[in-house]
């Protein structure tokens, strides 16, 4: 009967370490180094682990957006610039020169 409890309390004790340990696994981060601090750590380790994952989710998303800003400002800028036609005139005179 003991036995029974303890185990029981154990396997409650290391699924909150398994849930850590396989939450950062899935965003690219050491499952074991996870999985040992939540054991020792479990509410804390959660908490660090959720705001990391988050910041790490905004400074992506920044730089996916910094890059679309971009190629699309060179793409205005470039249509703009065949636009006009001194441009295309001067173009054709260097070419051929």
């Amino acid at each position: 009967m003991l036995v029974d409890i303890v185990l029981a309390v154990a396997a409650f004790y290391f699924s909150i370490p398994l849930i850590a340990g396989y939450f950062a696994y899935s965003y690219g981060r050491s499952f074991w180094l996870w999985f040992t601090i939540s054991t020792f750590f479990p509410i804390i380790t959660h908490f660090i682990l959720f705001t990391l994952v988050y910041m790490d989710e905004r400074v992506t998303a920044k730089d996916k957006l910094n890059r679309r800003e971009r190629a699309e400002s060179d793409q205005l800028v470039k249509d703009l610039i065949e636009s006009i036609p001194e441009v295309k005139r001067l173009s054709k005179k260097k070419v051929n020169v």
